[in-house]
């Protein structure tokens, strides 16, 4: 039977099914459907840049669901214009497809800012991230997503159902976005060993960090 995963915050919980898409409790398996226009961010992210998501995925061993989810929430609503998304600087200077932090901010600080404008390069240093971040201790999308959002796991009962701190619902984002690109890769790609790693790789990782 599977179990549902402890919410350090006391929100709602979480399970990961064999196959990768996340249920949250009281919700179900909730996902971005194909008649909402977020959907189509979520597709356009993938044409655009599946090649470097699906080689970072088969990289890190992280499941494309995900990388394909946190680039989505960052910068899919720039998807229809590749050079936009590819050149994104948010207000706190996180820059390009999965919006990473540059110079001693970020994660790496070595890492000259031009590269980060480099979609290839942005997306395999996000995805190593992610994979440092599931190495410290076990991984669950939702944490993943409150430490990449907010820099680290804190609680806030009066901003979600989940009660973590971040902005604009961000893990409830990754996991309906998870769900939804599990079932677009599968039907479209031949990426199915790395889209339905999410359950191995939830027994990983980790979740603070970035802005």
């Amino acid at each position: 039977m599977l179990t549902w995963a402890a919410n350090p915050c006391a929100g709602l919980r979480w399970r990961t099914y064999p196959d990768g898409t996340i249920e949250l409790e009281e919700l179900g398996r909730i996902a971005v459907h194909p008649g909402d226009p977020r959907f189509g961010n979520l597709e356009r992210t993938w044409k655009n840049w599946g090649a470097p998501l699906r080689a970072a995925a088969r990289s890190t061993g992280l499941p494309a669901a995900w990388l394909l989810s946190f680039a989505t929430v960052e910068t899919g609503h720039l998807a229809q214009n590749p050079a936009a998304q590819a050149a994104a600087v948010s207000p706190a200077n996180a820059i390009g497809v999965m919006q990473i932090l540059p110079g001693s901010r970020g994660p790496y600080p070595n890492v000259p800012t031009d590269q980060l404008f480099d979609p290839s390069r942005n997306i395999a240093l996000g995805a190593e991230f992610v994979k440092k971040l599931c190495s410290r201790m076990p991984c669950e999308l939702p944490l993943l997503g409150a430490g990449y959002n907010a820099g680290s796991v804190r609680c806030a009962p009066e901003r979600n159902a989940l009660h973590l701190f971040e902005d604009h619902d961000y893990s409830r984002q990754l996991i309906e976005f998870n769900n939804a690109a599990i079932t677009y890769l599968r039907t479209n790609e031949s990426v199915w060993p790395w889209v339905a790693g999410g359950a191995a790789a939830a027994a990983a990782g980790a979740f603070f960090w970035l802005r």
